[in-house]
């Protein structure tokens, strides 16, 4: 587990209500992995952060009700506003 410093990050699949809530140390490297997915990505949110693991478990946490599969979600705006206060 890390507790230093990284990034807690929300992309969305353009068109869906799929959100998937996730964490990296280095941002840049990571959404580039996701512009490989054969959908297109669109980056919501992101923010730098202490104890980023533990943030992103407290976000998981937190929407479970609307898992829809691994770190993915079904959230809406409200969510995503609730994700941006929380981070």
């Amino acid at each position: 587990m890390h507790n230093g410093i990284g990034y807690i990050y929300v992309i969305n699949v353009e068109g869906f209500n799929y959100y998937k809530i996730g964490k990296s140390i280095v941002l840049e490297k990571r959404l580039q992995t996701h512009n490989q997915l054969p959908f297109k990505i669109k980056n919501i949110f992101h923010a730098k952060v202490k104890q980023y693991d533990f943030v992103e478990k407290i976000l998981i946490k937190k929407f479970k009700n609307k898992k829809i599969k691994e770190e993915w979600f079904a959230l809406d705006d409200k969510d995503i506003e609730g994700i941006k206060e929380t981070v």
